[in-house]
């Protein structure tokens, strides 16, 4: 279930831009800001109803804007380390479609994933490696590894940390875990701190995934709530 080498060249560039400005505004964000298509791997009978589970632009205040999809390794490759350090099967080759999108502000990013599978047992699996007792170390290794291999020279990870909540935590019902996590690497002379929340929804053969990054501060707690029961108010239509 996890997703995360495919993010962190977005949000490195993100906080490595926000250690040489000293800051982060709307006009710095280190993309081309344009409308971008959805980017799905689904036959065009099921991308309809994956484009409408993720993120949609109305889902966001003012000032976000789309913005490239970070290039992706190959799904099963990233999940690969997690499912092995799980002990866990990973679901990926019976993943049916996909689709993603992103939206940046200043300094913070949020990227949506939402799949199809061959059967509810995939999601299943996947929901539990991300809710097993394990589950904290493992992406804490992971997630240390994938970022070791993309930071540029001059630029050292001091610290990970992952904190897995399993549930929905007073949430929408569709919630299955809930992972805070903060990078801590120094650039440009300066310690920077990305912050994450990655939340993970299930319905029936149905997975999504939000994931908030700021490399400028907190994660918005109030954004995360809103984001997140729009997007599981969308799941059951296309479960």
């Amino acid at each position: 279930m996890p997703s995360l080498l495919r993010l962190a060249g977005g949000i490195l560039a993100v906080a490595l831009l926000a250690a040489s400005c000293g800051g982060s505004s709307p006009a710095g964000v280190p993309f081309t800001v344009l409308t971008v298509p959805v980017v799905t791997t689904a036959a065009p009978l099921r991308a309809p109803q994956l484009q409408a589970i993720i993120v949609q632009p109305g889902d966001l205040p003012a000032g976000w804007k789309p913005v490239p999809v970070a290039p992706t390794s190959p799904h099963a490759a990233d999940n690969a380390p997690f499912s092995r350090c799980i002990g866990e099967m990973d679901a990926s080759a019976d993943r049916l479609a996909r689709a993603d999108n992103s939206f940046a502000t200043g300094a913070a990013v949020l990227t949506s994933t939402a799949s199809t599978f061959a059967s509810a047992a995939d999601v299943q699996a996947d929901t539990s490696a991300i809710t097993s007792a394990k589950a904290p170390d493992c992406l804490t290794s992971v997630v240390r590894a994938q970022w070791s291999g993309v930071l540029p020279k001059g630029a050292a990870l001091k610290s990970v940390s992952e904190t897995v909540t399993p549930g929905a935590g007073g949430g929408p019902a569709a919630v299955v875990a809930t992972v805070v996590g903060a990078i801590v690497f120094a650039a440009s002379g300066r310690t920077l701190t990305v912050n994450s929340e990655v939340v993970y929804l299930a319905a029936g053969k149905l997975e999504a995934q939000v994931v908030f990054t700021n490399a400028a501060g907190p994660v918005s707690a109030a954004l995360v709530t809103d984001v997140v029961e729009k997007v599981a108010a969308r799941l059951p239509s296309v479960s």
